[in-house]
Formats: C-alpha cells, structure tokens, sequence
C-alpha cells in the first residue's frame, strides 16, 4: 500500500506526518502556514502541499499517497472546507484526500478512544469535547477578529493595546510600553506606526511571550492580562463540562503553543481549572494533531 499522510494546517505553520497504517511515522515536515481563509483556498493549499513534498521526499521519495487526512484551521464553514478539499485534490498528491479541522484532528490524538476535553491555545484557541456517547462539541475558534479569546493572538493584541495606552499616557505605565515596539523591532514611534499597520495575525501572537515575560518580572499590566487570558481559557473548559454527568470526572488534555506540556501558561491555567472545576483530571499527554489525522487516515484506508 502507499503511505498516508496526516496534516495539521495551522495559523503558524503546517506539520506533515507521512506513515503506515499501523500509525509508523515515516516522516515527519514543517511549513508555512496552511489556515485555510475565506477565499484563500489556493495558497492555504500551496503551503500544504509544499509541505506534503518536502515530508515524502524525507519518506524516501514517495510520489504520491493513499490517503491524506488534512485538519486544517479555517474549515468549520462548510464551504471553506469544500474549497479547501478541492485545491488539494487538484494536486493529485494523495488517491484520497479527506479534510477536517484542526481541532478534529488534535481531539482524535488526546483521546481516541472516549471522553474529554481537549482546550487548545495557540495562534487561536478553541475547546473541543467528546462525550460518553460519542457526541463532539465545540465552544469558540470562532476567529481573530471577535473570539480566540485567552489565545496568543489575544494576548499579543491585548499587550500592543496596553502598549499604546501607556505610551499615550491614557493608561497605566507598563513596561510593555519599551518592550512590545522593541519586539517589533522598531526604533521609533513612526517606525512602530508602520509595523502596526501592517502587521499579520501571526506576528501578534508571537507577541504573547513578551507580555508572558513582563509579567513574570512582575509588571501589574501584564499580570492581570495574562490573568484575563488564563480566566478566559478556563471559562471555555467550564462550558463544555455542562455536557457530562455533574457527578463525573472529567479528563482535559491541553494543546497548543500557550498551554501545551511545557508551555509557559499551562502550570496556571490547571490552577485555576482545579480551583473552579474539582471534578477536572488534567491529563499529561502530548498531543499530536498530525498523528491524529494519520490515525484517521489509517481507518480510510482499511
């Protein structure tokens, strides 16, 4: 049989894994970011394609695949997920190409065989939930203009705007009224206008370390942004327990840049979910999305 492919296209970068059906990884690849926009089809599949490539040739030069499983951000529209179906079967990489989100995906690696939640934050955050009787649900990734709250990208934004109160003198003085243009790498007041102007989604979020590390140097502004991300993150979990037993124990998995194992927010972030939510289980496992969607493209194909 050829090999399968497993694909997480996020907001950051895309990650490939090629394998067997028996879930072997035989390569693994990075890339540019593969979110699928509205109307952005084309070039969301351009960098997962390239990525695809660049994990075959490490594969050992495979031409083509059996099934490509793509968990993509961007698809919970119907119709996003349908454009974005068709410009990677246009690509003729895989016989079969099933696309998902990334979220399905990331669910399908933290627990494949029950219940949970899993919260991801990174770029985005969003909260996915399978119950006892197999149902999944989801609360927020409702996008960067009027959600992800408690996200890197919210954060980030969060720690550019209270930049520019302090600056103004509207606000509180902050210290990341220094650190967020020094991030951006700009000199000058002018020089931070235009970097604010152009700015990309991506590029905020990574703005979420800076306000991270101003907090833990103790700056008040910062510690109660990142309080505020971690209550919102808390309150998506919070959500999704309404969905199971009040008398159950609940597992929750974390993903994502922000709250990840070894990420800077995670320790916080099962604080305060142990604080409000007792009957939680904060599980320690790391969470694959691209092995999820091998997992999936594994059943496909028997």
């Amino acid at each position: 049989m050829k090999p399968l492919a497993g694909v997480d296209a996020g907001g950051s970068h895309t990650e490939v894994v090629v394998g067997r059906p028996d879930l072997t990884v035989t390569a693994r690849a990075r890339g540019d970011a593969g979110r699928m926009p509205p109307g952005k089809a084309s070039e969301a599949a351009a960098a997962i394609l390239a990525t695809v490539h660049r994990a075959l040739e490490e594969a050992g030069g495979a031409a083509d695949l059996e099934v490509m499983v793509v968990g993509a951000a961007g698809t919970g529209l119907e119709e996003n997920c349908e454009a974005l179906h068709a410009a990677l079967a246009a690509g003729r990489v895989a016989a079969r190409v099933h696309v998902t989100t990334d979220g399905a995906i990331a669910l399908e690696s933290a627990f494949p065989n029950g219940p949970g939640i899993l919260l991801s934050a990174g770029t985005g955050s969003v909260a996915h939930a399978r119950d006892a009787d197999g149902v999944v649900w989801r609360v927020g990734g409702r996008g960067w203009r009027f959600g992800d709250e408690g996200s890197a990208y919210a954060l980030g934004r969060a720690g550019i705007s209270a930049a520019l109160r302090g600056k103004d003198g509207r606000g509180p003085s902050t210290a990341l009224a220094e650190a967020i243009p020094s991030a951006a790498r700009a000199a000058s007041d002018e020089e931070f206008q235009r970097w604010l102007l152009a700015v990309d989604v991506a590029a905020v979020a990574r703005l979420a370390h800076v306000v991270w590390d101003a907090a833990v140097k103790g700056d008040r502004v910062s510690t109660e942004l990142v309080t505020s991300g971690i209550d919102e993150l808390v309150s998506h979990v919070q959500a999704l327990l309404r969905r199971f037993p009040n008398d159950a124990t609940v597992d929750v998995a974390m993903n994502g840049g922000l709250i990840a194992m070894g990420a800077p927010l995670r320790p916080a972030v099962v604080e305060a979910l142990g604080r409000v939510a007792p009957q939680v289980h904060v599980v320690d496992v790391e969470v694959d999305p691209p092995l999820g969607a091998l997992a999936v493209a594994a059943r496909m194909a028997e």
